[in-house]
């Protein structure tokens, strides 16, 4: 077995903080994306509060609106469910 020596962080980033700085980068509100992707702005805000996961089917859709593939916003909600349960032992 090889042991890892990963650097522990007491902390975990929500998806929806990055989805909220890249939007607040390129100048895009949430009901605009909403527009663009076809989800509903409720959902997109409660992404961005971190009260909801990027699910594979929003991280498809998200693919619409940025030039990060759906593997991205997966792997984001991936790294953070991990973090979290981690941070819950």
């Amino acid at each position: 077995m090889i042991k890892t020596n990963w650097t522990k962080f007491d902390f975990a980033v929500h998806p929806g903080e990055i989805l909220n700085e890249y939007l607040e980068y390129e100048k895009i509100s949430q009901l605009k994306l909403s527009k663009i992707v076809g989800i509903n702005k409720t959902i997109i805000n409660e992404i961005i509060k971190g009260k909801r996961p990027i699910t594979t089917r929003t991280a498809i859709k998200l693919e619409k609106a940025f030039s990060f593939n759906a593997q991205f916003w997966c792997n984001l909600q991936m790294i953070y469910d991990e973090a979290t349960e981690r941070l819950n032992k």
